[in-house]
Order: structure tokens, then sequence, then C-alpha cells
């Protein structure tokens, strides 16, 4: 877990990237990540591996330009009609899916997660949790027990 990041580990970040979106305060976008040359991808996981390494991010990875999106079918005039969305710096967001990938494969492999824990989790839905439920609550029934479930989703969406 705590070993450097390799070349494979950048390239397939890389890879990854979704293009044509907005850059952050720095100005560089996921094109010029993916169009690095050689030297300049070794010296880009130099950075990775030192920020790794000491755990100073740089400042501007920190930072976000906050833009308000409307939402559809509200009225304009009033701020809760609007979403925040946060322009934040690409290389920075390249280093978190590598940080990310490399977490996510190891509570995976030593089983750290519960098996309930079905967010954020690749293989995992909405709808194996509803079943979960259905299925705990049709068994409440079978067994003449009270069943009860709760959840918010007024202003999730």
């Amino acid at each position: 877990m705590n070993k450097s990041f390799t070349q494979h580990e950048l390239d397939r970040a890389i890879q990854d990237l979704k293009l044509k979106k907005s850059p952050g305060e720095d100005g560089v976008t996921n094109e010029m990540i993916q169009h690095l040359g050689k030297n300049m991808k070794k010296k880009l996981l130099q950075l990775y591996n030192a920020t790794w390494t000491t755990g100073n991010i740089p400042q501007i990875w920190k930072e976000a330009i906050m833009i308000p999106v409307y939402k559809k079918g509200k009225d304009k005039k009033k701020p809760e009609s609007y979403r925040p969305v946060s322009l934040l710096s690409c290389l920075g967001k390249t280093m978190e899916r590598m940080v990310n990938t490399r977490m996510t494969w190891y509570l995976e492999k030593n089983k750290i997660l519960v098996e309930e824990q079905a967010g954020f989790r690749r293989g995992r839905c909405t709808e194996d949790q509803i079943t979960l439920i259905a299925q705990d609550i049709q068994d409440g029934f079978q067994e003449k027990k009270h069943s009860c479930c709760m959840d918010r989703y007024g202003e999730s969406f």
C-alpha cells in the first residue's frame, strides 16, 4: 500500500481520463495530460510519488473554482435553484484516481468492507440493495416480526 506508484498505474489512470472536462485553477486539461511525452510522464510520476511519500499535496490541487449550475425547471431567482460544481485540478484528480484504484484493490483483496457495503463498489448497484431490503422485510413477515424501513430522498438528487 505504501510503495511508490508505477508507470503502469500512471498510464492506466491517464488512459481512463474523461476528455472535454473543464480544468481547475491551474488550467491543465485531461487532454494535455494524455498528450504528455514519455519524459514528462516520468516527471509527473516523480511528482506523484513525492506527494504520496511526503503527504505534501500541492496547494493548487486543494483549490476549486465553484460554478453555480442551474437546475432545469426551477425559479432562476432562488439560490436553491442552482447546484455548485467544483472545477478541480486535473493533475490532482489523476493522482486521486491512482490512490482510489490502489485503495479499492487493497480493501477488496483484504475483505475489509462488509458484504452489505454497496456504494461506490464495482459490480454493486442500488437494485441489489433494494432486493436485499425487500427480502429482509418478506422474511420478517414470514416470521411474524415487525419491519420498518426508512430513508430520505427529498433533496438527494
